[in-house]
């Protein structure tokens, strides 16, 4: 059984990369809420976030400063990271169970949803 632990990541993610393409918005992240909870559902590891110790089953706690604890939202989430200028603190807790791994289909539509 995994200890939990609370553990606090920033990222600081510039608009272009070093050839001048875009970064996509969602820094490389897209949620899930199971059972009432916000979790990292997938993470493009060549985006931002791939670099970091985030995970996905990771349990989002909150996204500059943003509380999910009691208010789970993928698309609320994903929205708080597009409207971000540079900087995207995300706090999370690692070890939480309860979460079930989505399938190649369900990853893609959560990926596909664009916030308004």
């Amino acid at each position: 059984k995994k200890k939990k632990q609370i553990m606090s990541c920033t990222i600081t993610a510039n608009k272009e990369d070093m050839d001048g393409t875009e970064i996509d918005d969602t820094a490389g992240l897209s949620f899930v809420v199971q059972n009432k909870v916000l979790f990292v559902s997938g993470i493009d590891k060549s985006s931002v976030f791939g670099k970091t110790e985030l995970e996905v089953g990771d349990r989002i706690l909150s996204i500059n400063d943003c509380n999910f604890r009691a208010y789970a939202d993928a698309n609320f989430a994903t929205k708080i990271i597009t409207k971000s200028d540079n900087a995207v603190t995300v706090v999370v807790e690692k070890g939480v169970e309860g979460f079930t791994p989505l399938s190649k289909e369900e990853l893609d539509k959560s990926r596909s949803k664009t916030p308004t």
